[in-house]
């Protein structure tokens, strides 16, 4: 298990304990409803709480971690919990959520392009209310960045310009290649 420096004020995911046998560990409890139990939000929240995942994703990488399970059910405030990568994921709707290269359907090295990959899809899922792909089962959830495009932005989303620097945000973030996603979370 890796350590970092944390802060709950920060919004960094906070380990409280850990165990050897069995691996186990005690993270912090955020108060308050899930991005999952909020969405969609307006523009301006979303954009705000994007910003702030953002912000953490910084920190965090800049410690040479990767939080390797964002999705709206981890995301409380501005704050993240239950990061780790050594935790299998099966849920196929959590797996919308995830880069290829942390689903194992890409041979790309892990880092933290991955994250900005699942930040994009979260910000989807700010804006819309729903994951960007669908998927009935893990296999599907496994080939959905494969075989079904992101889906565009209601048109109801502002002026169309601002529509499209959205779309296109959202496009290169979960660009399928962590190479042709952005280099940071800061950029």
């Amino acid at each position: 298990w890796g350590e970092y420096d944390s802060s709950p004020r920060a919004g960094l995911p906070t380990v409280l304990a850990t165990g050897a046998t069995p691996r186990f560990l005690v993270r912090q409890l955020y108060p308050g409803p899930s991005l999952q139990e909020m969405a969609p939000l307006d523009l301006e929240q979303a954009l705000e709480l994007f910003s702030s995942v953002l912000s953490v994703l910084q920190r965090l990488h800049q410690d040479g971690v990767v939080h390797g399970r964002l999705k709206p059910t981890n995301i409380f405030g501005a704050g993240l919990t239950d990061s780790g990568l050594l935790v299998p994921e099966t849920d196929p709707w959590a797996l919308l959520f995830r880069a290829p290269e942390l689903s194992g359907t890409s041979t790309a090295p892990i880092g933290a392009g991955a994250d900005l990959y699942s930040a994009g899809a979260v910000l989807h899922y700010m804006l819309v209310g729903k994951p960007p792909f669908a998927a009935a089962d893990v296999s599907q959830a496994l080939r959905a960045p494969f075989v079904q495009l992101i889906p565009s932005l209601p048109r109801n989303t502002q002026d169309p310009d601002f529509r499209l620097g959205l779309q296109a945000l959202l496009t290169r973030l979960m660009s399928i290649d962590p190479r042709d996603r952005y280099l940071s979370a800061s950029q």
